[in-house]
């Protein structure tokens, strides 16, 4: 059974979810822009990572009003 973990995601995990983004759609995200994300106050993003690989992740937005 593989190791499953799960973390917020930080710069260090940045690369490996480019590659992601890359690997699954037609206009990724740059790196730039998933960088600023680790910033964002109204963002959470978590990543999955399967045998100490990052696998996959997923993002949310806290927008008041909506």
């Amino acid at each position: 059974m593989p190791d499953i973990d799960i973390h917020p995601m930080g710069p260090e995990d940045v690369d490996a979810v480019h590659a992601i983004e890359v690997a699954c759609f037609p206009i990724p995200w740059s790196r730039e822009s998933l960088m600023k994300e680790t910033e964002n106050a109204c963002a959470r993003y978590l990543v999955l990572c399967e045998d100490g690989r990052p696998a996959a992740y997923a993002g949310v937005w806290f927008v008041i009003d909506e």
